[in-house]
């Protein structure tokens, strides 16, 4: 009889995420090794996609949401249809994906709690020191979090350096795998030659007329993701030394200050704000760029996922040396990327110039971005080692 696994997740692709493109992937790969996976998330479409859907053999649940308070799901109805889907699925383990606030109504459901359950732990819970609503919010969310991993059986982390450093997880080290994250490249659209030039020519919106240093950047617009610093080093950078134009790919609550801070720098010719972009336009861009910046700011970049889509088209990435985010354990420094320090625009534009005006040292870090890929991100081999857990879990129940 198959393994019945229902996940509990934030949110479902075409939501725009890594924790999201990640539960898709691995319900997927899940599906080819032969267990039999259900997912119960958060509508983020106001009701425009189905409550229900079968994607790939796959329930996909997605709940009605009301807005958001403090960057968390207001879903009263959560807790009924949990109880729907515990009755009809049958679940034999349940997966939870961290942080999540709806979670916690698993610790009121007399049902779920006799089922085993497994956490795949995708950041802690992290606030800047000027957001003191977060953190008096916090104070209220780390008793039901603790409770959550008292409860679980296993818990599974996405590097050794987020582990090592999560004060959250410190008392429950015995339950902790690492098992990192992974994409399946068979989502990975194939790319006409129509759409590579569609994505180069984004780039061209330098004054000189040369061929740009093409730089992306991907991630939701928000407070630990530090496009303002990369707009920063932009601003920096004299485009009579260094010609490099900049694409930023995602939507979020910091668009129009961020678009602002671009026409104030007078930057509208080098630096461009796309939204949201499908997956195809997404990944001709990752195939099309020189580099990958993401000067992230916060532990809250646990892993970044579109680093390894970067390292699948073979293209190395500029990430901030964050202390116990994955980023670093991802990239290694003058292998398949290099670090900045974290919040230094001064250093992050020096950085982008070097790079520029070295054109083999981005050629040779592409390459072994693709090869460490090849080699260490297998979506099979992820899966099977979570078969593991889930096997484990059940087994000391």
């Amino acid at each position: 009889m198959l393994m019945r696994i229902l996940h509990i997740g934030k949110y479902f692709p075409p939501f725009a995420g890594g924790m999201e493109n990640f539960l898709a992937d691995l319900l997927d790969e899940s599906s080819n090794q032969l267990l039999q996976c259900a997912a119960l998330v958060h509508d983020h479409s106001n009701g425009k996609l189905a409550e229900k859907e079968i994607i790939d053999g796959n329930e996909i649940v997605r709940v009605r949401t009301h807005g958001q308070l403090l960057f968390a799901p207001v879903s009263p109805a959560f807790p009924g249809k949990l109880k729907q889907m515990l009755e009809s699925f049958e679940p034999d383990v349940i997966d939870i994906h961290m942080p999540n606030t709806s979670a916690f109504f698993l610790l009121f459901s007399s049902a779920s709690r006799r089922i085993p359950w497994v956490i795949h732990w995708h950041s802690d819970v992290v606030f800047p020191e000027n957001k003191p609503l977060l953190k008096l919010a916090y104070w209220l969310y780390r008793p039901l979090e603790y409770l959550m991993l008292r409860k679980s059986k296993a818990v599974i982390t996405t590097s050794p350096n987020y582990l090592k450093t999560s004060a959250t997880l410190k008392p429950f080290l015995d339950k902790c795998s690492v098992i990192p994250l992974t994409i399946n490249e068979s989502r990975i659209p194939t790319l006409s030659h129509t759409m590579h030039e569609k994505a180069r020519n984004l780039w061209n919106t330098g004054t000189t007329g040369d061929q740009p240093f093409r730089v992306l950047c991907v991630g939701r617009l928000t407070h630990y993701k530090g496009h303002e610093l990369l707009i920063e080093a932009i601003a920096k950078i004299n485009p009579e030394t260094a010609n490099i134009s900049t694409l930023i790919v995602g939507e979020g609550e910091l668009e129009s200050s961020l678009q602002q801070q671009i026409v104030d720098a007078r930057l509208t010719s080098r630096i461009k704000l796309l939204g949201h972009q499908s997956d195809l336009i997404l990944n001709a861009l990752l195939a099309n760029c020189d580099v990958l910046c993401m000067p992230s700011t916060l532990r809250t970049e646990a892993f970044g996922l579109v680093l390894l889509e970067a390292m699948y088209h073979g293209k190395p990435a500029l990430v901030s040396d964050i202390e116990g985010s994955g980023m670093t354990w991802v990239i290694r420094d003058n292998q398949n990327g290099w670090y900045s320090p974290v919040g230094d625009p001064d250093a992050l534009a020096k950085k982008l110039v070097e790079l520029q005006q070295n054109p083999q040292l981005i050629m040779d870090a592409g390459q072994r971005s693709r090869e460490i890929f090849d080699a260490e991100y297998s979506a099979n081999q992820c899966v099977k080692q979570t078969i593991q857990i889930y096997e484990q879990s059940r087994q000391n129940e």
